[in-house]
Order: structure tokens, then C-alpha cells, then sequence
């Protein structure tokens, strides 16, 4: 386990997903969304909020079948798992969890 500085939350954007509620290209936007509410968050790291930008380009405008879609979130996912300067002694600190529901 980890301790994430930032926790994301997409499960309300899976459970419509599953439910049929929303198309891939909605989940997509709807990723969007979330990820842009929260860059200010992330002045403090400049070089991974620039790897976020690209992440939500992805999402965005790359996003229109189930294949992209699952590109863009092992991008994510991948970021997030970025390990953060962490203090001798101290659970490994990381950028952020992703909430998904499986």
C-alpha cells in the first residue's frame, strides 16, 4: 500500500458505464471533466501536471471506442502510481489513487 497525495474518483463514471447509462465517449468526457477539477491541485508538480494534460487529451479527444478508452486509463493509472519524494522511514508516498469500481 501507498500513501497517494491525491485520490481521484471515477467509480460513479463506471457505475453508469455498467448500467448502460452512458457510451464510452460520455465516460470519456465525463473523465474529463474530473481530471481538469483537479489540476489546480497540482501547481506543486509541474512536470506531472504536464503528464495530466496529455492524459486528458486522451480522454477528450481520443476516447471513442472501449480500446481507447483503456489506453487512456492505464495512462492515468500509470501516473498515479508515480512514486513521490518520500521520507526516510515513511509509507512510499505517490501520486494519486484511482477510484474505480470493478
Amino acid at each position: 500500500m501507498a500513501d497517494w497525495k491525491y485520490k481521484i474518483d471515477l467509480k460513479e463514471i463506471w457505475k453508469e458505464y455498467d448500467e448502460e447509462k452512458i457510451d464510452v465517449v460520455t465516460a470519456g468526457k465525463k473523465v474529463t471533466e474530473i481530471l481538469r477539477q483537479s489540476q489546480p491541485y497540482l501547481e506543486d508538480l509541474d512536470n506531472c501536471k504536464d503528464e495530466l494534460d496529455d492524459i486528458i487529451y486522451l480522454f477528450e479527444h481520443e476516447s471513442e471506442t472501449e480500446e481507447e478508452f483503456n489506453v487512456a486509463m492505464i495512462e492515468l493509472y500509470n501516473w498515479g502510481d508515480q512514486s513521490l519524494p518520500t521520507p526516510k522511514g515513511k509509507m512510499e508516498r505517490k501520486m494519486a489513487w484511482i477510484a474505480t469500481a470493478f
